[in-house]
């Protein structure tokens, strides 16, 4: 599979060792272990799961190589055995980038066509990234892009002693290992989305846009753009307030900011577009997009060629991904018609020209869509993710209830470029038959895709319980592969990234090992 657009809108702790240098000869006693503690006669040494040490070696398919004696000597890992990998470790728990104490989870494939072009199984495990924060007191990837060099840059949130949950941002070489990582700010608490996009050209390693909501006071929030270098310095920053003034207890805190969610750039990079939402009152919410023309680094400077606030007149409304392909904008999101414990949403895709000047005008080959309303009869539906496929189609993914106090259930579906309804499925996964959610999408260049969100796995009353899925479909809409990562908690999907070579980044949260609530940011990368 090669990698195709980027579309959507994911540290400390390596699970995995950095996959570098050679192996060298080491006494027997190196060859069998209980625990990492066994293998310590080498830096990075690791126990795998079939009791034997093994040692980063970036001339394997998983940049392990077992010790050059003994039952497997000088074998890759997962070579001989078809060993899917262990995500088990011991060292230092820090938020600096040193190996972190952590529980393993389990790649599960649920499919039966497990061809990924590289002979590993879809769900080894060829990195995990799970770094954990002060105290553990909460983390999320929410975005992750890829750099030429094959560096990963991964955008969410961090909670941070004494100043609360920030907008982060942090960036890891190619084998995982934690190069810097940037607070940029209290993130709002109305909004925990992080929308990011690389610079598509220019400097080495690449700029960093950042889009998401900065909290301006209580129950307010502005949306924000930061722009990085490749090396994670601040070049410039824009803070769009509206000027609103509610007092507070005027609104309730969901309903009341300004919000950016994801951002995209549109052909060579000489603009971008932004979605999110712009409170136009209390209780009142729409889908906002802006069109920058880009000049130099400080966001600030930019112009903005339109910016368009709809549908109109329905609040609550949220504009939640974004995509761009062949000139066109593709915004997807839910109008939301009823509030109440059970809201009844509409999934919103627009899709406009770029640069148009005054936004969709629904008009010619401008269009908005509406779901539900096609065989599937649900209730309420909303749209989180935006893939253009390369064919011209689109697919979103988020989630729908089809019965009025049912479980919301993954949902993607498909739209021709004219944006009538091709086809929609609820998303189904052997053993999972409760709430589940997508959260993004990524198409490649063969008409396939990728998504990711998930599964939640306890009972009704246990309601951050979940296991995070990432599937593979082929371009007839037919699944390639399904994984499944989660032992108990919350493991949620949020973000999705191709590598050069075509193997899939999947970035969200994982459960802080024993800490209630708690939440670390967790990335992990699987064969393509």
């Amino acid at each position: 599979m090669r990698p195709g657009h980027r579309l959507l809108g994911a540290l400390a702790g390596l699970l995995v060792g950095a996959l570098g240098g050679g192996v060298s000869c080491l006494g027997a006693s190196a060859f069998s272990c209980d625990d990492d503690a066994a293998c310590d006669l080498r830096a990075d040494g690791r126990c795998e799961a079939d009791g034997h040490c093994s040692y980063p070696d970036d001339t394997c398919p998983l940049g392990r190589r077992y010790a050059d004696a003994g039952e497997l000597g000088d074998e890759c890992v997962g070579a001989a055995t078809g060993s899917t990998g262990s995500t088990s470790g011991t060292g230092t728990d820090s938020s600096t980038g040193t190996t972190a104490d952590t529980e393993p989870t389990t790649g599960t494939d649920t499919d039966t066509d497990t061809d990924t072009g590289s002979g590993l199984d879809p769900c080894t495990a060829l990195w995990t990234i799970d770094r954990p924060t002060p105290n553990e007191g909460g983390a999320a990837g929410w975005s992750v892009a890829v750099d030429d060099a094959g560096d990963v840059v991964i955008a969410g949130w961090s909670f941070a002693a004494g100043s609360g949950n920030q907008l982060w941002v942090g960036k890891y070489s190619a084998f995982a290992e934690p190069r810097w990582e940037a607070a940029l700010g209290k993130l709002a608490e109305t909004d925990s989305r992080a929308g990011l996009a690389l610079w598509p050209a220019g400097d080495d390693p690449a700029k960093i846009v950042v889009a998401a909501a900065t909290e301006a006071a209580k129950q307010r929030s502005e949306p924000t753009l930061v722009v990085l270098s490749g090396d994670g310095d601040e070049l410039g920053r824009r803070v769009f307030d509206d000027g609103d003034d509610f007092e507070d207890g005027d609104m309730n805190p969901i309903d009341s900011f300004d919000a950016f969610a994801d951002v995209a750039w549109i052909a060579d990079g000489g603009s971008l577009v932004v979605v999110g939402s712009e409170s136009g009152g209390p209780y009142d919410r729409a889908i906002q997009a802006r069109e920058f023309a880009v000049s130099g680094d400080d966001p600030a400077a930019w112009g903005e060629s339109w910016s368009a606030t709809y549908p109109l007149g329905i609040n609550r409304d949220r504009g939640l991904g974004v995509a761009v392909a062949d000139g066109f904008i593709n915004l997807g999101g839910y109008r939301r018609h009823a509030g109440g414990g059970d809201p009844i949403d509409s999934a919103w895709l627009g899709h406009l020209r770029a640069g148009a000047g005054d936004g969709l005008v629904d008009a010619g080959d401008e269009w908005s869509a509406e779901a539900p309303e096609g065989a599937l009869g649900a209730r309420s539906a909303a749209i989180h993710g935006v893939a253009v496929l390369a064919d011209g189609s689109i697919v979103t993914v988020g989630e729908h209830q089809l019965a009025e106090g049912g479980s919301r259930r993954g949902w993607l579906a498909r739209w021709g470029a004219d944006g009538a309804l091709v086809w929609e499925e609820t998303l189904a996964v052997d053993g999972y038959d409760r709430d589940a959610l997508l959260e993004a999408v990524i198409a490649d260049d063969a008409g396939g895709f990728v998504v990711t969100g998930s599964l939640q796995t306890g009972a009704q009353d246990q309601l951050y319980v979940f296991d995070l899925v990432a599937r593979s479909y082929a371009a007839d809409g037919s699944p390639r592969w399904t994984c499944t990562e989660g032992d108990g908690g919350a493991y949620v999907g949020h973000g999705l990234a191709f590598t050069a070579e075509g193997d899939v980044i999947v970035v969200g949260s994982r459960p802080a090992p024993g800490v209630e609530g708690g939440s670390r940011i967790w990335a992990r990368k699987y064969p393509g």
